[in-house]
């Protein structure tokens, strides 16, 4: 290969590569191999430009001063070598590197102010606007540390009319809204903002840009649900990017000023690694101001002796830093910061002569909240803030004298209200009276057995489980009485269930039932009286049926559960069983209600009758057997005499009732009678507990978001969230969070959506409950990610928590993270991760016995390996071994499968192996494999499947130049679409595609038909 042919390939892999030190490296290589050629002026020219741009945008501007340098001397001795759109990047390239002078303050004023200059004469000699050399050097001005200047400037730059070496409609007016905030010209800050906050007509940095820019002119001059607003929208696209570092800072010191300084921390310890890759010591002195800021703020809130929990190297090429690790205080990291701030200020006045810079850190080290509203949330635990009403918006003012001011967009400025029932009909108040949480698994106990001879809904009985649910303590620890023993084993089971340790269960069952049986004491609870001896009735419960009837419906329970909790269906046998138990437990107590209403049982009797019709109801609605669950429901309801006696009042028995009913309506799907049961229970009383606003609520919201009533949903998840932070329970965090994120996502406010559920991933504790429930949600925030294409955190968080499920054996979920682990890998372009998360998949697959959905995974795993630009002998090595696994896969389950299902297997696995074998650049050989596979789908006409190996057999045609091959494809191609079972759209796209291949290479071709 000659160096030429090399130096070309290097460029043309490098357009391929994201931007990045190992692209700039790539090219670097080139500029190297391109110096020693003799002549080759174009392509140096062109190594040299590509060089520079790739400084430029992978986060090294620093690095693109020497290629510009070299371009703009070739360019003077040389004009013509250069064509125009070349010039054109070079006026890019040339002021790119003009402003970044003034961003080191190791380069003189003398120097930059020459390089402004020359970049002045470089633009009027093109005949360019001076629009872009006024914005540079207003930019250069404010480095200098020169207000007065830099507004001169900004004047000629309106005066100028804008041009294609100009910012985009977005980015350019920022420098108006710079000039304000240093003004602290509030009011004209917004003003400018105003028609740029909505529209997306700018560069893929807005309008992120202007939202964050904007967020303290809008917090200062009295909007801050606006400033918020403008934090949400932008703080994603900023956050971990060392390229917005100077925003970064922004968002932290708008955050300690609105009173969010818990959220600013949370920012600096996740973002403080990105200050050993500043570009510039500008982006790392504006980036500490706000970091700084929130780590005084913290200890000013008496946090200074906590540990900072992040890491901080201090390696700085502009300015060394404290070494901070993750067990500094939070005191030695304010000190630390502030003085590496005040270091870079130093190095930036010395160069300008002035005091501009230091002044300006000491102001933002001096700031706090800036009103008594931002003072109080600051004094509160904070937890995120859904974006509010925006506040009216002064009129736009233009930032050119010339041009045009961008239309001014309404979308978000005023949106009509749409009143929902908590607008028309408020319910009742929450009491949030804190009850006190047990501090141990044995107390949690003793106070759930205290209440165990009481009936109707109990709030502190909820209370005492969900806390013990989540402590890592076992219930097999726990000391109990004789007298205790149903009491214990009730608790204990419904521990186990909410863990999903069915097998835990079970076992605690089979002892429970061997307990029982071994008590001597049978004591009847129901005796036949006198007049029921004459009348013949027998009536007769003792207290072992009614406890064998209760062991017997939970292992029901735990069988049905273990497949409704995946979403799978109830196999037959376990539901029939199951309604058997049903039906036989109901027996016993329908025998028995006459004497259950005129006072016979106890307090603990009577609770458990109520735990056994629960139960039955629950299982019949798990086995969609709804009639059965009312049959439950109405046995209930004949026993409320009964159940009121050892109720604190009858409204504890209508209340446990009505929350019953919620579920069956949810169950069946009767949305409106599900929100009608919950409305009841919410207005039932003058003060609502925290559990009946919990769980009515929620009704309410997952009713609206199956009936596509977002609003409603939004309105309850709202005060949903409010009870949840106002509450001490972490049993129902995950489940809120999830609703409110999936009511913030049908009104497509995806990034408030994430945000919700992260703060309840971040927040919660390490229990086996609170593991379960995340991973449980996982799937919907790493859906989230994909929306708003963050798709690494989409990748690490799907494979993550799909082995976390996948040791649950909850594959159905796990399946669905490790196939958006692969959609996520294919967006970064990582295909071997890609590769990975398709492995996974198979697994998973294979572990459900779902023995297709392993075999496409396969291929797609294959196929994932030879992506990459260059396949490797270890990629087609993995590749060809995953189609072998595929093969034998196919050969294993082949007595389940029908002849053609067979057949069509292969038939995929030899297009995926075609496909691979073209890719390692073995065409020839790919072509059988390739024709066999489009054989066996002709033969079991599966036309449109052929479709896929015909378009790889037409590449393998086209790279080894057979053009009499292209047009037999496409003459098999138009016979297939004339087959009367055919709907040949794709089929004739790809005749078109194949058809403009030969075109391309033979023109004379067209007359074929």
């Amino acid at each position: 290969m000659s160096t030429v042919q090399e130096v070309k390939d290097i460029i043309e892999r490098a357009a391929k590569m994201p931007w990045g030190p190992a692209c700039s490296a790539e090219l670097a290589r080139a500029v190297v191999l391109v110096d020693s050629l003799e002549g080759e002026e174009e392509l140096r020219i062109e190594a040299y430009m590509e060089l520079a741009t790739a400084y430029q945008q992978g986060n090294e501007e620093w690095k693109a001063l020497a290629p510009t340098a070299w371009l703009v001397t070739k360019f003077d001795e040389n004009p013509g070598a250069f064509e125009a759109d070349q010039i054109e990047s070079l006026a890019w390239l040339y002021k790119n590197a003009t402003s970044a002078t003034g961003r080191n303050p190791a380069v003189s004023k003398e120097q930059a102010l020459e390089l402004s200059e020359g970049f002045g004469k470089f633009i009027q000699d093109q005949g360019y606007s001076m629009h872009a050399v006024h914005g540079v050097r207003f930019a250069l001005a404010l480095r200098m540390g020169d207000p007065v200047a830099a507004h001169e400037e900004l004047v000629k730059w309106r005066a100028t009319p804008r041009d294609e070496v100009s910012d985009c409609v977005q980015c350019d007016p920022e420098r108006q809204i710079t000039e304000a905030i240093v003004a602290k010209d509030w009011e004209r800050a917004v003003a400018t903002a105003v028609p740029l906050l909505d529209i997306r007509e700018g560069c893929g940095n807005q309008p992120a840009g202007v939202q964050a820019l904007s967020m303290i002119p809008l917090l200062m001059s009295g909007r801050p649900e606006a400033a918020w607003e403008c934090h949400v929208r932008s703080y994603r696209q900023h956050r971990r990017n060392a390229q917005y570092m100077d925003l970064l800072g922004q968002h932290m010191e708008f955050l300690v000023l609105s009173g969010r300084w818990q959220r600013a921390l949370d920012i600096l310890r996740d973002s403080i690694a990105v200050t050993s890759r500043a570009e510039s010591a500008a982006l790392l002195f504006d980036y500490l101001k706000g970091a700084a800021l929130a780590a005084r703020e913290a200890v000013d809130r008496g946090l200074g002796k906590h540990a900072f929990r992040a890491l901080c190297t201090g390696q700085s090429q502009w300015c060394q830093g404290p070494r901070l690790d993750v067990n500094a205080s939070l005191e030695d990291v304010a000190s630390g910061l502030k003085e590496w701030l005040f270091s870079v200020a130093a190095l930036f006045d010395a160069r300008n002569g002035n005091d501009f810079y230091t002044a300006s850190a000491g102001e933002v080290l001096d700031e706090g909240p800036v009103n008594s509203e931002a003072e109080e949330r600051a004094q509160k635990t904070w937890s995120f803030e859904v974006v509010g009403e925006r506040e009216v918006l002064p009129e736009a003012i233009s930032s050119s004298d010339v041009d045009e001011t961008p239309k001014y967009s309404t979308r978000r400025i005023k949106q009509e209200k749409v009143k929902t029932t908590d607008d028309t009909n408020p319910y009742p108040r929450v009491d949030l009276k804190p009850l006190t949480p047990p501090a141990s698994m044995q107390e949690a106990f003793n106070r759930f057995s205290a209440l165990s001879d009481t009936t109707g809904f109990d709030p502190e009985r909820q209370f005492i489980v969900d806390h013990a649910t989540v402590m890592n303590e076992s219930v097999l620890d726990i000391d109990f009485s004789h007298a205790d023993v149903m009491d214990y084993y009730i608790f204990a089971c419904v521990i186990f269930k909410l863990h999903q340790n069915f097998d835990a269960a079970r076992r605690l069952l089979d002892q429970a039932e061997q307990a029982i049986i071994a008590m001597k004491d049978d004591t009847a609870i129901i005796s036949p009286g006198f007049f029921s001896k004459l009348r013949g009735r027998r009536a007769r419960l003792t207290r072992q049926q009614l406890n064998l009837a209760w062991i017997n419906l939970q292992r029901s329970s735990c069988d049905v559960m273990y497949f409704s909790i995946r979403d799978e269906e109830i196999p037959e046998e376990v539901a029939t069983h199951a309604m058997a138990r049903i039906k036989n437990a109901r027996a016993l107590i329908e025998e028995v209600v006459p004497e259950l209403n005129r006072n016979q049982g106890t307090g603990k009797d009577i609770q458990l009758v109520g735990l056994i019709l629960s139960q039955c109801a629950s299982i019949a609605t798990m086995c969609k057997n709804f009639d059965d669950t009312e049959a439950s429901y109405a046995l209930w309801e004949n026993l409320e005499r009964a159940f009121t006696r050892f109720a604190p009042s009858k409204k504890h028995v209508v209340l446990d009732l009505l929350l019953e009913y919620q579920e069956l309506e949810l169950g069946r799907e009767k949305y409106m009678a599900a929100c009608q049961y919950a409305d009841q229970a919410l207005r039932l009383n003058d003060l609502c507990d925290p559990y009946t606003a919990l769980i009515s609520r929620g009704t309410i919201c997952s009713a609206s978001l199956q009936a596509h009533q977002p609003d409603e949903a939004l309105a309850q998840a709202k005060h949903l969230n409010d009870v949840i932070h106002a509450f001490p329970t972490a049993v129902w965090n995950v489940s809120v969070a999830r609703l409110f994120s999936q009511a913030l996502a049908e009104k497509d406010r995806f990034t408030e959506a994430t945000e919700i559920l992260e703060e309840a991933f971040s927040t919660l504790n390490d229990s086996p409950y609170i593991r379960m429930r995340l991973a449980g949600a996982a799937p919907t925030l790493a859906h989230l990610y994909l929306c708003i294409e963050e798709y690494q955190d989409a990748y690490d968080l799907a494979m993550k928590y799909s082995a976390v499920l996948r040791e649950n054996e909850m594959y159905r979920l796990a399946l669905s993270l490790a196939d958006t682990a692969s959609n996520a890998a294919k967006e970064l372009g990582n295909y071997i991760a890609e590769a990975d998360a398709a492995d996974l998949a198979a697994e998973l697959s294979h572990e459900w016995k779902e023995y297709f959905r392993e075999h496409q995974y396969l291929r797609r795993e294959a196929a994932a390996m030879v992506k990459g630009p260059n396949v490797g002998e270890d990629d087609l090595e993995r590749a060809l071994a995953v189609l072998e696994r595929d093969r034998q896969l196919i050969a294993s389950i082949q007595t389940e499968l029908t002849e053609k299902q067979v057949a069509i297997s292969h038939a995929e696995n030899n297009y995926t192996l075609g496909w691979v074998t073209l890719k390692a650049g073995k065409p020839v050989e790919a072509m059988d494999v390739l024709r066999e596979s489009i054989a066996c789908f002709r033969t079991y006409e599966e036309y449109d499947e052929a479709g896929y190996p015909m378009e790889v057999l037409a590449r393998c045609y086209y790279v080894t130049g057979n053009f009499d091959g292209l047009r037999e494809c496409v003459d098999e191609l138009t016979e297939m679409t004339k087959l009367p079972s055919m709907k040949p759209t794709r089929l004739r796209s790809l005749i078109r595609t194949i058809q403009e291949l030969i075109d391309e290479e033979d023109p004379g071709a067209q007359d074929h038909s």
